[in-house]
């Protein structure tokens, strides 16, 4: 017990504890959305920042129950920033007051500097708080843990939950009757993440997407003038699409203030769709790839293609990932994520120093990033699928025009999160898709059904992030069917019912944004049409 008490007294402790609980605590909350290796660099950077605030100010107050207690007080305003200024924003009355960066960091720098003064004061009489610190930050440590833990059980031990996504979704499902099965079309969906509809594009990028959708249409493909997704998250409309239906049709318990549910529970609904269990029962197989998001991804699909990564852990470990996105939302970084609100143009020398950074890493180690290599490979792989015997339902998901950006015009690898960057990507995209498009008809046995559609636009802006881009190849069927203003949310309703016999009443196409801070308290958009 003693040894314990000694340990639990030892002043460079609480800085380690509270710099590992917060990004710990992170992952849990984010638990089947990110790899354990995208929080190894941030845990890693956390550590040492402890270390090095705790020499500093032992450095300089030459007092080690002062210097701990200095680091941990600077820890704890870091990680808790982004935090209480998103709960701030969700009051309507104070939030409205006070949620402004100016007002909060103002505020931050008093409690440092109140904190500070407190500590040099009556630091050697503050043995105590470091009991205090170091036992609570040890339990937080625990407690976090086991969480982790138990999250790791239950996804090793999951089991498909097909019954339970087919119960809730029995009042879409429509069983269709027996079709050839000699004479199935192949079915691809290839969602281009982040896809803006062709008026955003010039308004936001000057970039005129005629001349490519022009191409698609000579193809074959229709692609519906007004195209608006049904939700604002790749989560939430791609279960909704492979559904049939919207997601309080089928989603238990949908909580309104968007909170308990995160993404990773929506992707069961993707993973075991009743769009996928009606194929499947129709003779078809699956075929998937690795996706920057593990719950978007066909894991246990007929064929799974992961992308080979040169040096994998040393491009997972030092690539911008998710995880820093989530963390920069949550600790002191937001003032920079909102740069816009504190200085218009810190966002482009940030990007500059992001860059910067990125550059520096990729000729470190004479490495590109884990997502271009999984891009490149993805599309490379798509252009040869006609040659895999059966039918096939494929579903792809192209990361390309989702930050960072890391694809070149031609093909080469970029890494930036400028606009240019992804209007680079888009022009690399356009070229790269008219080139596999062709090959999926002309190659295939039986003339595919082919989506090309994106789950979203870009981010700011209600209409423009539920613009989303679409293009659908149906072959044999009146290009009527598609229809200027269709969501995804009827997009199998038709397949199903022009090639499948079936018999599924189209829904009302209703596009769904959501309040900020709160992604599942949704509430409806008008549509809307270039002009």
């Amino acid at each position: 017990m003693k040894k314990h008490n000694n340990i639990l007294n030892l002043a460079w402790l609480s800085p380690l504890l509270f710099a590992a609980f917060p990004i710990l605590a992170l992952w849990q909350t984010n638990f089947g959305l990110m790899d354990p290796i995208e929080v190894l660099r941030p845990l890693m950077e956390a550590l040492i920042a402890a270390v090095i605030l705790y020499f500093l100010f032992k450095l300089i107050i030459r007092h080690a129950t002062q210097a701990g207690l200095a680091s941990t007080l600077i820890l704890i305003l870091f990680f808790t920033y982004g935090q209480v200024y998103g709960l701030l924003r969700q009051m309507p009355t104070i939030g409205v007051q006070i949620a402004h960066h100016r007002i909060l960091a103002a505020l931050w720098v008093l409690a440092c500097l109140g904190g500070g003064f407190l500590i040099l004061k009556f630091g050697s009489r503050l043995s105590g708080v470091t009991l205090f610190l170091n036992s609570t930050g040890a339990v937080l440590l625990i407690l976090v843990g086991c969480q982790l833990g138990y999250s790791q059980y239950q996804q090793s031990m999951a089991t498909s939950p097909k019954e339970e996504v087919s119960g809730k979704s029995a009042s879409v499902s429509n069983k269709q009757p027996e079709v050839d099965r000699s004479n199935l079309p192949d079915i691809y969906v290839i969602l281009l993440d982040s896809y803006a509809r062709s008026d955003v594009l010039l308004d936001s990028f000057n970039y005129d997407n005629q001349p490519f959708i022009q191409s698609l249409t000579k193809l074959g493909f229709v692609v519906p003038q007004c195209s608006m997704s049904n939700y604002a998250y790749t989560a939430f409309t791609m279960s909704s699409m492979f559904n049939m239906n919207y997601l309080d049709a089928f989603f238990p318990n949908l909580d309104p203030q968007g909170t308990g549910k995160n993404f990773a529970d929506f992707g069961n609904y993707i993973l075991h769709s009743q769009v996928r269990q009606d194929l499947t029962a129709s003779g078809y197989r699956t075929i998937s790839f690795q996706s920057d998001y593990d719950w978007s991804e066909f894991k246990d699909a007929d064929v799974f293609y992961k992308a080979e990564i040169p040096q994998s852990v040393m491009v997972e470990i030092f690539s911008h990932s998710d995880f820093d996105d989530e963390l920069n939302q949550t600790s002191l970084m937001k003032i920079l994520v909102d740069e816009a609100e504190v200085s218009p143009g810190l966002s482009k020398e940030l990007s500059k120093v992001d860059s910067s950074y990125n550059l520096l890493i990729t000729n470190l180690f004479k490495l590109a990033d884990k997502k271009y290599y999984r891009l490149m490979s993805a599309l490379d792989r798509l252009e040869s699928l006609p040659q895999v015997n059966g039918p096939k339902f494929t579903y792809l998901h192209i990361m390309a025009l989702h930050e960072q950006y890391v694809v070149g015009p031609n093909g080469e690898y970029q890494n930036t999160s400028l606009s240019s960057g992804y209007r680079n990507a888009l022009i690399y995209l356009n070229r790269r898709m008219l080139q596999i498009l062709p090959k999926l008809i002309q190659d295939s046995q039986v003339p595919p059904i082919i989506i090309l559609m994106s789950d979203h636009g870009i981010k700011p802006g209600e209409d423009i992030r539920l613009s989303n881009f679409e293009a659908i190849y149906m072959p044999g069927a009146n290009k009527q069917t598609i229809y200027p203003s269709i969501t995804p949310v009827n997009f199998f309703r038709i397949i199903f019912n022009t090639y499948f016999n079936g018999s599924y009443p189209l829904l009302k196409d209703t596009s769904y944004s959501f309040v900020p801070d709160h992604r599942q308290d949704f509430y409806a958009i008008p549509p809307s049409c270039p002009k």
